[in-house]
């Protein structure tokens, strides 16, 4: 029989060196990332330490921006009307780019109407 001494000093080596498993993390993100687990007993910050309100503007802008840039590009609507609705974005007349549509709509049927009266 050998002495255990030599015994653990040959076989020490061999053995499998264990750590913290990282899959549980993976598979949290993973979830995280497909919208799992971000309730309302997740959350520590506020709604605006969350998402920064003034980032949130800029996004909304640029977006609604560029769309009304692409409609007058296409020519859909005339410089002097583009200004005015413009003007309206700026002062936050439209919180999303559906009720900017909606009133290009709106405003292009009374333009319709009166040409044709």
């Amino acid at each position: 029989m050998y002495n255990k001494k030599i015994y653990y000093e040959k076989n020490y080596n061999n053995k499998k060196k264990k750590g913290v498993s990282s899959f549980k993390n993976k598979l949290r993100k993973y979830k995280q990332k497909n919208g799992r687990r971000r309730g309302i007993g997740k959350r520590k910050g506020t709604k605006k330490a969350r998402k920064h309100p003034k980032k949130i503007w800029i996004r909304k802008i640029r977006l609604l921006r560029l769309f009304l840039k692409k409609t007058r590009y296409i020519d859909k609507i005339v410089n002097s009307f583009y200004r005015e609705v413009y003007k309206k974005i700026k002062g936050n007349f439209f919180y999303s780019k559906k009720k900017l549509v909606e009133y290009l709509k709106i405003k292009k049927k009374k333009i319709r109407q009166n040409i044709v009266e």
